[in-house]
């Protein structure tokens, strides 16, 4: 389980965001702050989870449309960590790869310019950013010993 700062320098968001996402209900952690005093905690599934609405949010979605969306593919039994997404100027569409000819709409209006998100690479990159700190903290120590 990952505290929340440690979440957040993973994932790449401010705490303000995650506090933020986690108030309006658009990621709740896998053991939520039951009161006063308690803190947030969060799994690897979790930091997946908010890479996926990061990257959806920095592709350009608005947060209610990345509250749709993923309501939707949760709604569908699918996977969030593993959805790819095409983007237009003012809708996103989930594209189901056991059916590639196929878009689902998830915002259900208009057309235009197509932005491919892939969101299916979230957990490879946030093995690595744990990889990659955790290489980090063992070389930190191994020259503080010598």
């Amino acid at each position: 389980m990952f505290s929340s700062p440690r979440t957040c320098e993973i994932v790449g968001i401010t705490y303000r965001q995650l506090d933020y996402w986690a108030r309006t209900g658009l990621f709740v952690p896998t053991e939520a702050a039951s009161g006063s005093g308690s803190r947030r905690q969060y799994s690897f599934s979790d930091l997946v989870h908010l890479r996926v609405i990061k990257k959806m949010l920095d592709s350009g979605m608005k947060l209610q449309e990345v509250k749709r969306a993923t309501d939707y593919l949760i709604a569908q039994g699918q996977s969030v960590t593993n959805a790819d997404l095409v983007m237009t100027s003012d809708s996103v569409f989930l594209h189901d790869a056991s059916q590639p000819e196929a878009l689902y709409d998830l915002v259900r209006s208009g057309q235009g310019v197509f932005t491919i998100v892939a969101l299916s690479q979230a957990t490879d990159e946030v093995t690595t950013e744990i990889d990659r700190e955790s290489v980090e903290l063992t070389q930190g120590q191994i020259q503080n010993i010598a």
